[in-house]
């Protein structure tokens, strides 16, 4: 309820509380909430995730009393950002309803969206394509109680994807099920954002290198996730932008159903 009404504030000192009646033994043999508890079911799947990992860890011991209270700082970080996008994702809302409007009223008119508004579509389309992929594999691998960093590479992986030539095919020979799917969303992304399918080729260095930019790498802190997060985002919208009154939004679940994939 507190997530809720934004009064993170109060959160706090709920959280600070529960600390100090751990530590005084007054609880006895009651479990007190685990000071990650109010983040366990933040509805961004980011917190959620690495409240999970951090919760499992103080549980067992591997994080003290101390050292929790600080990670509870990046995930009121990251709860604050995600905060912020829902907001921004009302007005983008408007937004669309106003273009959406405009458009019929060009429609009427007999204007068309030019070429380069709807090539702009098109691979905003892609991009969310992509953030929609990532998020249903997030969410079935949380279902399933896996690890999260199952999805990102490995140092072997990493390697392997290196090698000169035959890196891709090698990559794959290392790498899980869900480690592939995610790569590949993040590859669509990519190509799509730098706008290069026309001709230009994209190189595995190029590649790697935005991948890096914008997306989770093995051993990120939550402040640095959430700022790529961020970053995809801004660069989404931007797209849009591009795209004018040409964009509509992508839902995959209804581009299935439509094409009796699912």
């Amino acid at each position: 309820m507190l997530q809720a009404t934004g009064n993170f504030g109060a959160i706090k000192e709920i959280a600070d509380s529960t600390k100090a009646i751990r530590q005084s033994g007054l609880m006895g043999g009651a479990q007190a909430p685990s000071p990650f508890a109010p983040y366990l079911t933040s509805p961004s799947p980011e917190v959620r995730i690495q409240a999970q990992q951090f919760d499992t860890a103080f549980k067992s011991g591997r994080i003290s009393e101390d050292v929790a209270d600080k990670y509870t700082v990046p995930l009121a970080t990251m709860q604050a950002s995600y905060n912020q996008q829902q907001q921004s994702r009302e007005d983008r809302l408007s937004q669309n309803q106003s273009a959406a409007a405009d458009r019929e009223q060009r429609r009427l008119e007999g204007r068309k969206p030019t070429e380069s508004e709807q090539k702009a579509a098109g691979f905003s389309q892609r991009m969310e394509l992509s953030n929609q992929l990532i998020n249903e594999l997030e969410s079935k691998i949380i279902q399933k109680g896996q690890d999260p960093n199952i999805m990102f590479p490995t140092p072997t992986s990493q390697a392997f994807g290196a090698i000169p030539f035959v890196g891709d095919y090698a990559r794959t020979k290392v790498t899980s099920t869900e480690q592939q799917q995610y790569r590949q969303a993040q590859e669509n992304w990519v190509r799509a954002n730098l706008r290069k399918e026309s001709g230009a080729v994209i190189g595995a260095d190029e590649m790697n290198a935005e991948i890096r930019t914008y997306f989770p790498q093995p051993g990120e802190l939550p402040e640095t996730i959430a700022q790529k997060q961020l970053a995809r985002q801004v660069t989404q919208e931007a797209m849009k932008t591009a795209a004018g009154t040409s964009y509509t939004p992508f839902n995959m679940k209804q581009f299935k159903k439509d094409r009796g994939l699912e």
